[in-house]
């Protein structure tokens, strides 16, 4: 046959991202469209690389001779791209129904093979849809007996031999593979080997210690998911000639499964050493760490699940110790007994029936009296009027004194001071950086020096000046936190304020911005997954649930906007609002007329934020403007530009609004 020509690759300047099995978006959209275009992809174009989009894949790499991996690299995308790329009809002669098969191809393709094999005799096991060295051996078996060069390639032409009734069956012993096949319960060499190389790929982590637990078992099973295989969760020896291959793929998403075998009471050994000492550093347990699980450490075990408010078992299983061993895993805070009459101190505050701000079950508005029976760090054991339990945010709460009220103090109750009352003259807006020109300066939750301590502001530390009242300067700390200080103690720069905090985030981008926004949808409850700071699979599907919380367009992209309603008080929590109508909304600014504007001012107007009186209906006027800051300035924007996004319109039309 004739050789094949190369194509000439897109221009370097395009940038392509490695795609495989398990991605999506708009990168696998444009693929899947230039695959169709070329007549290597039958299937829908649907953003979703899958098994179909991995087969149209491995063709194009079978027609130019290459390794069919299925896997559309940067480098093979810049030839897929290249104007001259050969279409799957380019020949003049007919395809044949197969692709080339070599080591490294896996799918349904490979699948199938290895059944005829298998049916032949000239493979032992399961198939599992991977061309490793035991496919491999027995394509040579089969060219031997066919007597045929010993290459151990699938070509198309050796499969049309492979699936003819002529095809011979196998008259030698099967040749046996290097690994056995391994599963739950499972010990020895064999499985430290192969939990060492689930750890090199990213898929396990924790100690390597020869035992086949759960951890293991959900490491292969991830293992499988990444190449699109049926989850069994057992090692057979087909799947680990691929886990040991050069070609395995690290694990795509941010999920990791645990090693550490299940440990209870009577057990001793490193591991029971290792989680006593974690257990210590979290100040669950006290004393040395001797590896020997007793009463002691059960009982803090016990503590641990508390915290995390799970049954308290006081068995540290796999789950239990991913937990223990992350990052963000709770500091033991002991229960300290109050029993003290105190008054709610902000316009509203949530109460929930266990404390972990998952279930609400009620709220308390401001001036409400209560008694905090008990505190355990952030949180305030309540009980009302009624004898009712329940529990809120101890930072949302004033004890009442018992000392005889003072002149002041009778006034405050005479007249409960507001944020705006405690602040006097008019109000100038400053939006610039400045720098606090004084050691150790408090920043106070309200207007005043009785009010509660924020953070303790060192010299030269650097905040953003919002607005001044008074004596007062309303700022915004660094950590994303608004308080008050004297505004003596501020020189302001020529730096503007600037935009908001946060930075848009979607799939692919890493670091402490991820951990931040993950930390808070695992606050929320929609994302389950590991605060590592990798947007993936996980994150994304966070993202998105939360997008439909509020009603809008489920696009997976954290924007700027969204992760200020995101890190708001309003933030609706996983599962409050159910079925909510889902909107695509457009940008809205000043200047805009249509009836989306009017929309949001007939919400704008029920929130008491618009008087109907002072805006033209479906313009975006001046009016219209200062009532979305007013909103955003409400919910705790960093930066209050009155521009109505679509994650705030979204938020308006949604039962979220009405907190």
């Amino acid at each position: 046959t004739e050789p094949v020509s190369t194509p000439t690759p897109t221009p370097t300047m395009v940038i392509y991202r490695t795609l495989s099995i398990g991605s999506y978006g708009n990168e696998v959209t444009r693929l899947q469209n230039r695959l169709k275009q070329l007549g290597y992809l039958t299937g829908k174009v649907d953003g979703y690389y899958g098994d179909d989009t991995a087969k149209a894949v491995r063709a194009f790499e079978a027609r130019y001779g290459r390794a069919q991996t299925g896997i559309a690299t940067a480098a093979m995308q810049q030839y897929l791209f290249a104007p001259d790329a050969l279409s799957s009809t380019s020949k003049d002669d007919t395809i044949s129904e197969y692709i080339t098969l070599s080591q490294g191809s896996y799918g349904s393709d490979v699948y199938s093979l290895q059944q005829r094999l298998i049916q032949l005799k000239y493979m032992a096991g399961s198939p599992d849809g991977y061309y490793g060295s035991a496919t491999v051996q027995a394509v040579k078996a089969f060219e031997r007996a066919h007597g045929r060069s010993e290459t151990g390639i699938a070509t198309a032409a050796l499969q049309k031999i492979l699936y003819s009734e002529s095809a011979q069956t196998n008259k030698d012993d099967v040749q046996e593979s290097e690994y056995r096949r391994l599963k739950n319960g499972d010990k020895g060499d064999d499985v430290s080997k192969l939990q060492r190389r689930l750890i090199e790929l990213g898929y396990l982590t924790g100690t390597v210690d020869g035992y086949y637990g759960d951890g293991t078992e959900a490491a292969i099973r991830a293992f499988e998911a990444a190449y699109g295989q049926k989850q069994t969760g057992i090692a057979t020896p087909t799947l680990q000639t691929y886990i040991y291959s050069e070609n395995a793929i690290e694990n795509p998403n941010d999920d990791v499964a645990i090693s550490y075998a299940t440990l209870e009471k009577g057990d001793s050994g490193d591991a029971v050493k290792m989680l006593q000492k974690r257990l210590i550093e979290l100040k669950y347990l006290s004393g040395k760490a001797d590896g020997k699980f007793g009463d002691a450490t059960m009982n803090a075990v016990k503590e641990f699940q508390k915290a995390l408010g799970l049954k308290e078992t006081g068995t540290a299983n796999a789950a239990l110790q991913k937990e223990l061993f992350s990052e963000d895993a709770p500091v033991y805070v002991p229960i300290e007994t109050v029993n003290k009459r105190a008054r709610v101190t902000v316009e509203k505050t949530r109460v929930y029936s266990n404390p972990d701000g998952k279930n609400m079950i009620g709220e308390l508005y401001k001036n409400t009296e209560i008694t905090i029976l008990r505190t355990s760090g952030e949180w305030a054991e309540i009980q009302n009027a009624a004898g009712e339990i329940g529990y809120a945010k101890l930072s949302d709460f004033a004890i009442i004194q018992d000392d005889p009220p003072t002149e002041d103090d009778e006034e405050e109750e005479d007249e409960p001071q507001t944020e705006e009352d405690e602040l006097t003259g008019d109000v100038e807006y400053v939006n610039k950086i400045a720098k606090v020109n004084s050691g150790d300066v408090a920043m106070f939750k309200k207007a005043s020096s009785n009010s509660s301590i924020v953070v303790k502001l060192k010299k030269n530390e650097k905040v953003t000046w919002l607005r001044t009242n008074g004596s007062w300067a309303e700022i915004l700390h660094s950590n994303g936190q608004k308080g008050y200080m004297y505004k003596k103690y501020l020189t302001a720069t020529d730096e503007p304020a600037g935009a908001s905090m946060y930075t848009q985030l979607e799939t692919g981008k890493t670091g402490e911005k991820v951990k931040q926004m993950q930390r808070r949808l695992k606050e929320l409850g929609y994302f389950d997954g590991t605060i590592g700071g990798n947007y993936l699979t996980k994150t994304t599907a966070a993202v998105k649930a939360f997008q439909a919380a509020i009603g809008m367009e489920q696009t997976g992209i954290a924007t700027v906007a969204l992760q200020e309603l995101m890190f708001s008080p309003a933030a609706p929590a996983e599962g409050w609002y159910k079925n909510v109508p889902m909107n695509a909304y457009p940008t809205l600014e000043y200047g805009k007329s249509n009836e989306f504007v009017g929309e949001m001012q007939l919400r704008l107007i029920s929130f008491g934020l618009l008087n109907s009186d002072d805006c033209t209906f479906s313009k975006f006027d001046e009016a219209t403007r200062k009532a979305v800051i007013t909103l955003q300035e409400r919910l705790g924007f960093t930066y209050a530009d009155g521009a109505a996004t679509p994650e705030i319109q979204a938020f308006l039309a949604s039962p979220a609004a009405e907190y």
